[in-house]
């Protein structure tokens, strides 16, 4: 395996993208880069934050490395060894960045690739659809979130967990069902809403806390049927993939997706998966979430998801 960590200027030059590229020494498929974009939040290139640690895409790199692929994972702006101010960066700023990657990767004499695919978990769905709409890539990997929107995600948690603990039993229930009520909820998220769509600023604070302004207020900007239209009318190749036990993102868009049976794309569920890319034995619960993830955190990840990108992209050959 040859390692390189290179810094990529974007948005013109004003911040500095901090990468690794990863190829196969003498693999059959090294002339292919997988171009990986991380969810949410202030994830680095590995696939931690603070407070989780899980290396999911390090993993899911070195995998595919392994099989031949060459890779690209990156810090996100602000996070780890990039420039910028992370609460700052909206949604289209992450999309440009995925645009000056592709650029860079194009047209530096050793980095030029025959295919490039980009691969995006989670909020990265997004990111990944948005940027093949506008820039050319040869296919597009689409893990846990294919097809739906911010809004329609944080809307989705927020009625799942209301339901969870309206059906908690015993003390636990009855004391979260004391302290959390539906409407208070959904008015809390109601206001969150207004608050981002009548400001201009990239931030606002909520309850003390900062809270980023500019990437939701782009994020409530689309709606399921945009992201649908996007991925329908996409001149290339993609592969969703979703866990059966991903409680994170809803699994309506997925079937929606499959139902569509379109040539170009192709929907792959895998049983038991949840939304960290890992085998969960435990049934499916956003209140134990972290108790859950913290638990399986050294486990790798599902050997199923690693398999079906493999064989999708040896297709694509």
């Amino acid at each position: 395996m040859i390692k390189e960590d290179i810094k990529i200027p974007v948005d013109h030059g004003r911040a500095v993208i901090a990468t690794t590229v990863e190829r196969p020494r003498n693999g059959k498929n090294s002339d292919v880069l997988i171009v990986m974009i991380p969810g949410s939040g202030p994830v680095d290139r590995d696939g931690n934050m603070r407070g989780m640690r899980a290396s999911i895409y390090k993993q899911l790199a070195d995998a595919l490395v392994q099989s031949g692929f060459a890779t690209l994972r990156y810090d996100k702006i602000g996070v780890g060894e990039s420039t910028g101010d992370f609460n700052h960066a909206g949604l289209y700023d992450a999309v440009q960045c995925v645009s000056d990657i592709i650029d860079y990767c194009n047209s530096t004499e050793d980095m030029v690739f025959n295919k490039i695919f980009l691969l995006g978990h989670s909020e990265g769905t997004i990111i990944a659809t948005l940027s093949a709409s506008r820039k050319h890539v040869d296919g597009i990997i689409l893990l846990c979130g294919a097809g739906t929107s911010l809004k329609s995600v944080i809307t989705s948690q927020n009625e799942a967990l209301l339901s969870e603990i309206a059906s908690k039993s015993g003390f636990t229930g009855l004391l979260l069902r004391k302290l959390v009520s539906p409407e208070k909820q959904r008015l809390k998220q109601k206001k969150l809403f207004d608050k981002v769509m009548q400001t201009n600023e990239a931030t606002v604070r909520i309850s003390g806390r900062i809270v980023q302004a500019k990437w939701l207020r782009e994020h409530l900007s689309l709606n399921d049927q945009k992201i649908l239209q996007l991925l329908s009318s996409l001149k290339c190749k993609v592969l969703v993939i979703h866990g059966s036990k991903d409680v994170q993102s809803p699994i309506k868009p997925f079937y929606h997706l499959k139902n569509l049976a379109l040539d170009h794309i192709r929907t792959v569920m895998i049983d038991d998966m949840n939304h960290m890319l890992k085998k969960q034995k435990e049934a499916c619960s956003l209140l134990a979430l972290k108790k859950i993830y913290k638990k399986s955190a050294n486990e790798p990840i599902s050997h199923e998801i690693v398999d079906e990108i493999e064989n999708w992209l040896q297709a694509m050959r």
